[in-house]
């Protein structure tokens, strides 16, 4: 499961990103996650869809399911540097 939070990690000047923490995700390891795209659990296929975004991304991005927003989302790890507490 996947936690929400913003953060002032940015994408893009001026633009404040979601960050989220999965635990047990160990493509993470530990670090908090930008979520890239999301698709709604209830979507025929959406962990499919879900998939194959995060691989045409690359780049470490893969994908969790975020309980809370009944959602499959596409995240990228961020580095520690990069989240401002």
């Amino acid at each position: 499961m996947t936690t929400g939070s913003t953060s002032t990690a940015t994408t893009h000047p001026g633009q404040v990103a979601a960050t989220n923490t999965a635990p047990r995700c160990k493509t993470c390891g530990g670090r908090r996650a930008r979520r890239l795209t999301s698709y709604g659990g209830g979507q025929p296929r959406a962990d499919a869809a879900a998939k194959m975004a995060a691989i045409r991304l690359g780049n470490g991005a893969h994908v969790h399911f975020n309980l809370s927003d009944d959602c499959f989302a596409v995240v990228r790890a961020i580095d520690t540097d990069e989240v401002t507490p």
